[in-house]
C-alpha cells in the first residue's frame, strides 16, 4: 500500500486522492479535506497569535531615555 501525500501542521487536514488527482500534488479543489483537523489547525494558530498579542500588550512599547 502506497503512503498518500498530506499536508497540514501540526495535524495533517489535506490528503492527496490517488488516480483523481495529480498524485504528489496537494490541491483543495480535487483532494480530500478533512474538517476536524483544518479547524483544529485554524484554532492552534488563532490561539498562538492571541497569546502574543497578550504579551506583547503586556510588555508594553520600549521607552526611550
Amino acid at each position: 500500500m502506497k503512503q498518500r501525500l498530506n499536508g497540514g501542521f501540526p495535524w495533517a487536514y489535506l490528503f492527496d486522492s490517488p488516480g483523481i488527482s495529480v498524485e504528489g500534488q496537494l490541491s483543495f479543489g480535487e483532494d480530500e479535506v478533512r474538517m476536524y483537523p483544518l479547524l483544529a489547525d485554524i484554532a492552534a494558530y488563532l490561539a498562538v497569535i492571541m497569546v502574543c498579542a497578550h504579551v506583547g500588550r503586556r510588555v508594553g512599547p520600549a521607552k526611550r531615555a
